[in-house]
């Protein structure tokens, strides 16, 4: 019997044939996996975007609200994905303590809120970066219909309240970098939003005192939205300028009184008149010329003498210059009709100067600091007399015509 001794050998044409099998596989492979890769990466977001979207929201659970913030400038697509999860997942771990921001807090916890709606505020600017300036608007307001303290039940307390506050850093963070038209369809949309013209207009028509519930909640709505969060001077004079803008001059006297005197009921107390003295000199001497003339036409020689007196105490104070005081002065004296009335009023200045000094050498003691303000008063006084001399020889010099000593 013969043996087939060819089928124990290896057949070469067999294995060239495995080869070529598990060549054209492994490129088959590779072909295929170039093409998913190639529709992958045709997708705006990569791989991320071959995720479901309920998933990719949960991923977003385990984000801060910074990293949200970041990955909403890394794309269009990301960031309509990120303001998609805002809008409709906002949950969990990135819930807004609605409740909470109207309870009294420690001011550590206050902290925490401010900046939890401070982060808020920079994940709301550029999510909605390209979005026109109505529907950013909208976005506000639907956040402050949030916060606002709507009745007793949610705020029970409202002087300490901090969700107006919160509200305003949110507020402030969104709108950085707005031009002044913006801001002030801002203002606008917000006041109208919270129909406050509304009860603005009663408190500054009525009484002192008459609604000292509108009048606190006028004040606390404008500082702790509007003013408040303001780190600058000349931002505080934008939003002040727009919050007086609409009334006559008398509301806005008004306004300025409930916004900044701390009072809300009729008898708050009176003000020092150093007090007055300073805030005559910020207000400049147009204002100031006008309502001390206003004092000296209808015969108030003695209020008036005594504010000209802690206007020049101020000045040696705080080491400003007299001339201003004394250019006041002499459009006051000026509408002062008779000679006499106008020596009389001199006079009294110079009395209320040598009251003053004797009161504070009466009550001195050097352990107390009097002494201090005994040499102001001394120095005012000195200062005065020394400019009352130079204008008098000043209007002598003028009824003489020589100009000569």
């Amino acid at each position: 019997m013969m043996m087939d001794i060819k089928s124990y050998l290896p057949n070469k044409k067999v294995r060239r044939s495995d080869r070529l099998i598990h060549k054209d596989s492994k490129q088959k492979r590779s072909q295929e996996k170039k093409e998913h890769k190639a529709v992958v990466f045709s997708h705006p977001l990569g791989l991320f975007d071959t995720i479901p979207l309920e998933l990719r929201f949960n991923i977003f659970q385990f984000l801060s609200l910074e990293d949200l913030s970041i990955l909403t400038i890394t794309s269009k697509k990301m960031r309509n994905l990120a303001e998609a999860y805002r809008v409709t997942r906002f949950s969990g771990p990135h819930s807004i303590p609605y409740q909470k921001i109207h309870s009294v807090l420690a001011v550590d916890q206050q902290a925490t809120l401010l900046s939890l709606f401070h982060k808020l505020g920079r994940l709301i600017k550029r999510s909605t970066c390209l979005y026109a300036t109505k529907d950013r608007l909208n976005i506000l307001n639907e956040f402050l219909t949030r916060v606002v303290c709507c009745s007793a039940s949610t705020c029970k307390d409202q002087s300490h309240c901090v969700a107006l506050l919160c509200f305003g850093k949110f507020l402030h963070t969104v709108i950085a970098g707005w031009d002044d038209s913006e801001c002030q369809r801002v203002y606008d949309s917000v006041c109208q939003h919270a129909t406050l013209q509304k009860m603005v207009k009663t408190v500054v028509s009525s009484k002192p005192g008459q609604h000292s519930e509108l009048e606190a909640t006028v004040r606390l709505f404008f500082r702790r939205i509007f003013l408040d969060p303001c780190n600058t001077i000349s931002g505080k004079a934008f939003w002040i300028s727009r919050v007086l803008k609409p009334w006559p001059i008398v509301f806005q006297a008004r306004l300025l009184y409930i916004l900044y005197s701390g009072h809300f009921s009729g008898s708050p107390d009176d003000w020092l008149l150093e007090n007055i003295a300073g805030l005559l000199l910020a207000c400049g001497e147009s204002i100031m010329t006008t309502m001390l003339s206003t004092k000296a036409i209808n015969g108030r020689y003695s209020e008036l003498a005594g504010i000209i007196a802690y206007l020049c105490l101020v000045c040696v104070k705080y080491r400003y210059d007299l001339s201003q005081v004394m250019v006041v002065l002499e459009s006051v004296v000026s509408v002062i009709e008779t000679s006499k009335n106008k020596i009389t009023f001199l006079n009294r200045i110079l009395d209320f100067f040598k009251e003053l000094i004797l009161d504070t050498h009466e009550f001195n003691d050097s352990d107390d600091g009097n002494d201090t303000e005994f040499f102001y008063h001394v120095a005012a006084l000195t200062e005065f007399t020394k400019h009352l001399l130079q204008l008098g020889m000043n209007v002598l010099h003028r009824v003489d015509g020589t100009g000569k000593k």
